[in-house]
């Protein structure tokens, strides 16, 4: 009779991601945090949120604004209840430390408190979540569900929190009356949040979570706008107050109409999927990748005689997929700088390092002396390597100038990797060098009718246009 095991599946197997689960993680670290801007944290009695890691003071974590005091906090995962006490019917907040904080941070402490004084915990009710885009706070269709996540859905978490805010971005909330767009908190001056502008101003706002409607009032027909303080501002915080009601002057409540979100792609503020595609592939790709320049210098590219793993990065280069370091950068990757490795004066995006550097810009300049040509520079790789392969009066020239564009890109690439990973030196010669050599080899191996040896390539390769 056969033995059957019940084998217990094991979670650090289980957790070997598919391909497909990696592409899955990959689309949602490039997403944004739309859901997690709409539902806030609402205090019962504090005993199920976490006092400095959750979101439940005017949509921050107190550990993002006073890093300071949670290095020495008693106890970093304490929840609300456990940073204050009951007299009698009134709560008391008593945030713990490990050590009584030093003189320069109190004033970090006192903050704290002017922050927590008009909060109040209730006892009767459990903390819960709200959602900010219904009245009465309910999100629909959204039922509780057990408090223990996979070790796959932490994983999409993680990716989310790793994300970026494009379409939040490229969205603007426009004022009608008032009354759905939170004052602090939304972005409704020039893309900016208030609480982020102004955090002093924050900390004793009368009702931090308060509405625009609510700071103003109206006077016959014409709007008054009256910000709401929990006390009279400190003599060094009256500018701050001034810059803030000198930026609200020029902004006028319409009361016939409700707010709205606008689309800054579209010239009638109306979003379409279309136009979203189109800036997507504008910013991700570095060009549009359905021009028809675009098109053309692809199609050129694949007919190169240059081995295929070469024409594959130039492909990512005019993609911008490539991990130069801006790009790293956009994709959540810790440098220790963004700076070009080869004059590191300014930020390595694909544009520079491949054309506007002087290191290339100067190997581009002796490429061209060495073949007996004229070179400008356009604002696009794309430009550049139309321009490049049209030099050519016959197909077999541009064959020839397409292997060496392809030649001077990979090889500029290689030099920069041996600078960063092999603690080399930048030396221009080399890189030229390389280029002919490269360039000799895969025309020899590639196009048949083109036999000339390395000698008469290196000194005159402008036989091989005749």
């Amino acid at each position: 009779m056969p033995i059957i095991l019940h084998v217990k599946p094991n979670p650090v197997l289980h957790r070997k991601a598919s391909w497909w689960w990696k592409d899955i993680v990959w689309v949602l670290h490039q997403g944004n945090y739309w859901l997690d801007e709409k539902i806030e944290r609402c205090i019962g009695d504090g005993t199920m949120t976490r006092f400095w890691e959750d979101k439940w003071i005017g949509g921050l974590r107190l550990l993002e604004v006073f890093p300071r005091l949670f290095s020495f906090a008693f106890d970093p995962l304490s929840v609300v209840a456990d940073n204050g006490t009951w007299e009698g019917s009134t709560w008391v907040w008593q945030v713990k430390w490990r050590r009584e904080p030093f003189v320069h941070e109190g004033r970090s402490v006192n903050i704290l408190l002017d922050m927590l004084k008009g909060l109040q915990v209730i006892s009767s009710r459990q903390d819960y979540w709200r959602w900010t885009y219904d009245k009465d706070g309910v999100f629909s269709g959204c039922s509780n569900v057990e408090r223990k996540p996979s070790w796959w859905w932490k994983d999409i978490v993680w990716v989310l929190h790793q994300g970026n805010y494009w379409l939040d971005e490229k969205i603007e909330r426009c004022i009608g009356d008032g009354t759905m767009t939170r004052f602090w908190e939304d972005k409704w001056i020039g893309g900016l949040r208030l609480l982020e502008v102004f955090p002093r101003l924050f900390s004793f706002a009368f009702d931090p979570l308060s509405v625009v409607a609510d700071n103003g009032t109206w006077e016959g027909s014409t709007w008054v706008w009256q910000v709401k303080w929990r006390r009279e501002p400190f003599v060094h915080e009256g500018r701050s107050v001034n810059i803030l009601l000198d930026m609200l002057k020029g902004l006028q409540v319409i009361s016939s109409r409700q707010d709205y979100w606008r689309w800054i792609y579209d010239k009638d503020g109306v979003f379409s999927v279309k136009s979203a595609y189109l800036w997507l592939q504008r910013s991700v790709g570095g060009e549009l990748r359905n021009s028809s320049d675009f098109q053309l210098v692809i199609k050129r590219l694949w007919k190169c005689k240059a081995p295929i793993k070469c024409l594959v990065f130039c492909w990512q280069v005019l993609l911008n997929a490539f991990p130069c370091k801006s790009l790293l950068q956009v994709r959540g990757v810790e440098l220790e700088n963004n700076l070009c490795s080869f004059c590191s004066l300014f930020v390595e995006n694909p544009l520079h390092l491949f054309l506007m550097c002087p290191m290339a810009f100067n190997t581009w300049l002796a490429v061209a002396k060495w073949l007996e040509v004229t070179v400008v520079f356009p604002n696009s790789i794309t430009s550049h390597y139309l321009y490049w392969t049209n030099l050519g009066i016959y197909e077999k020239h541009s064959q020839l100038l397409r292997v060496v564009w392809v030649s001077v890109i990979w090889s500029l690439w290689l030099h920069r990797n041996v600078i960063i990973f092999q603690q080399g030196t930048i030396d221009a010669k080399e890189v030229l060098d390389n280029i002919k050599l490269r360039s000799w080899k895969w025309i020899n191996c590639s196009i048949p009718v083109c036999s000339f040896s390395y000698s008469t390539w290196y000194n005159n390769p402008t036989l091989y246009f005749l």
